[in-house]
């Protein structure tokens, strides 16, 4: 997503070779240059907000030179992990010796009020970085979220009220809006927020769900879990690798365990024993039909795709009446009421929610 601002001017920092040339392009120091078009990693001049991120694109030897300059007229930005800056105008203020020099390492670029329209925000707050594993967010009044910067080796977007960081370790965190970190633990891997809470992976490989206070969701581990979805998340337990559904009061949704499960669709979920079969399951627990399935698909418009032992192919209602007597060679969801299907001659017919073809 491409940030534009116009009629601004923005203080930022430019790599060139030894020549004063970049992209064949001849620069000197106290001169303007104009053009009429702008891309980002195209036409235009280019600089970093942070002079560090310069490195990015020559790095520091003999043959690079770095410049603090105004960038002017139509200024864009696309990446919200980079600083980089695109401008139709541009200045060449002054050369700049040592690229790690502490004063310009730690030049508060984020508080030019011109800067502010080109971050990125999520619920507020935009990702800022000022040296390596120096991190803070900032709102769009130029505010930043801690007086104390954070030493990450990355962070996330704000999502519910949390965001993600990572440790120089590797491992994971959750970060509030009060600048404190959710859990006194870190973890493997983290998911996002969803409904409230998050998937978190402790380094022995098991799972559970934080809530947006740091609390875990469950006692219990799993083997894997899902997001929460209406309520519902699915667990694997680890004693047998089976999976259930559970709630956010961690009661389980069914007193059989299968061997795996899908997500609920027009009240049903497919269903797998653990030898192969399928089935559907509401909510309640039911088991739809008294016959295993060697394939099946979720519900589309009240019917479901099913395949016997003998590979031919059907449909199910909600009931777990067969739609048809004749079984076919391939079918087809129903869309708008009627769906394709193959006979057992190759012929492709179609066939309504009542069971009569339509040819």
């Amino acid at each position: 997503m491409e940030r534009t601002i116009k009629g601004k001017e923005v203080i930022a920092y430019k790599g060139m070779w030894s020549d004063m040339t970049c992209k064949g392009f001849q620069y000197e120091i106290g001169k303007s240059y104009k053009t009429d078009k702008v891309e980002l990693y195209g036409c235009g001049f280019h600089a970093c907000l942070n002079p560090r991120d310069v490195l990015n694109y020559y790095t520091q030897d003999e043959n690079s030179r770095y410049f603090k300059v105004l960038l002017s007229g139509e200024i864009t930005k696309t990446d919200p992990d980079d600083t980089r800056l695109g401008a139709t105008e541009i200045t060449i203020l002054e050369e700049i010796t040592d690229i790690f020099d502490e004063t310009i390492e730690t030049t508060e670029w984020w508080k030019n009020e011109n800067v502010l329209d080109l971050l990125y925000y999520s619920e507020g707050f935009a990702r800022v970085k000022k040296r390596d594993c120096l991190w803070n967010y900032i709102d769009k009044n130029g505010k930043l979220l801690s007086d104390e910067w954070f030493e990450f080796d990355y962070v996330y977007d704000f999502q519910e009220g949390v965001a993600a960081v990572q440790r120089s370790d590797k491992l994971y965190n959750f970060i509030n809006k009060e600048g404190k970190l959710l859990s006194i633990e870190c973890f493997y891997w983290i998911g996002t927020f969803h409904e409230g809470v998050a998937r978190v992976k402790r380094v022995d490989n098991l799972y559970n769900f934080i809530d947006a206070e740091g609390n875990y969701l469950f006692n219990e581990w799993f083997k894997n879990v899902f997001d929460f979805n209406e309520g519902l998340a699915k667990v694997q337990r680890t004693t047998d690798r089976l999976w259930n559904f559970i709630d956010k009061e961690g009661r389980f949704l069914f007193n059989k365990w299968f061997y795996w499960l899908d997500d609920f669709n027009e009240g049903f979920a497919i269903v797998d024993r653990g030898d192969g079969l399928y089935n559907f399951i509401d909510k309640n627990g039911n088991i739809l039909s008294d016959e295993w399935f060697n394939d099946a698909y979720s519900f589309q418009e009240g019917f479901a795709k099913v395949q016997r032992e003998d590979d031919l192919w059907n449909f199910i209602d909600k009931q777990g009446n067969i739609l048809s007597d004749k079984w076919f060679k391939d079918v087809y969801s129903f869309n708008e009421g009627v769906a394709e299907v193959e006979r057992t001659n190759g012929e492709w017919v179609k066939i309504d929610k009542t069971g009569k073809f339509h040819f």
